[in-house]
């Protein structure tokens, strides 16, 4: 009789911790911070994507170089922007592609002008690649020859601006590539033409590309995935750029 009485105070107690241990699992699993973004590595990549500028991992960069004072703080400042955007260094990652998801396009209008602080027709001159300070991150700027201002009465036609987005090509010492990528979003090709949607930086005095779009032998091409942006896809140059200038003076 004390034996089928251990026997069930066991039973009993394992039981509990069962339960015990689903309940923290649940609970660890329901908690998620809704402002950090979410790492998806792929087995694959389309080989015939744009990924952006290069960036070598192991190279030693402006960051870590103080002849310049004012510019390696600036790189510095810039190489903050983007820490901890992965839970490791990029270099642990085995996989052949690693993209950040965010929801960086909800509640954004197709055109939009109310977010920017700069809308500008411009030819992308140069681009480059660099990593954020704690090599969890990549970003890429682009210098930007203005060929027509909408909207910033400080820039004129034939200025240069720096515009900036997260993203890019990662080479590594051994030969190994990955690119690095956000959800929905394309980097702009050096030597295109793109109407441009830029927020300033608080530090830097740059700019971040919110969206835009290519302009190309006379045709508009969206540069971000979302079906939002369609609607001015194959659209006339000239009819875009008078929607763009429509659209900023009202």
């Amino acid at each position: 009789m004390k034996k089928n009485n251990y026997s069930h105070h066991f039973i009993h107690i394992f039981s509990t911790l069962i339960i015990l241990i689903c309940m923290a699992l649940l609970a660890v699993r329901a908690w998620s911070p809704a402002a950090s973004p979410q790492v998806k590595q792929e087995s694959k990549r389309n080989t015939d994507e744009y990924y952006g500028p290069v960036v070598d991992y192991d190279a030693k960069g402006e960051n870590s170089n103080p002849k310049d004072v004012e510019k390696y703080k600036l790189r510095r400042e810039k190489a903050f922007r983007y820490v901890r955007r992965a839970p490791e260094p990029l270099a642990e990652f085995a996989s052949t592609i690693f993209e950040i998801t965010t929801d960086w396009y909800i509640g954004l209008p197709p055109l939009p002008i109310t977010q920017s602080d700069v809308v500008i027709l411009g030819e992308v001159a140069d681009g480059q690649a660099y990593l954020s300070e704690d090599k969890t991150g990549v970003y890429s700027e682009f210098t930007v020859t203005i060929e027509r201002v909408f909207k910033n009465n400080d820039l004129s036609s034939g200025d240069s601006l720096i515009a900036e987005r997260e993203g890019g090509f990662i080479k590594f010492a051994s030969g190994r590539t990955m690119p690095y990528v956000v959800t929905g979003q394309r980097l702009p090709r050096v030597g295109q033409k793109y109407v441009l949607f830029l927020k300033r930086n608080a530090t830097g005095n740059d700019y971040h590309i919110i969206t835009g779009y290519q302009v190309r032998n006379n045709r508009v091409l969206p540069l971000d995935q979302p079906e939002k942006f369609n609607v001015f896809r194959d659209f006339d140059r000239e009819q875009f750029l008078a929607k763009v200038q429509e659209s900023v003076t009202q």
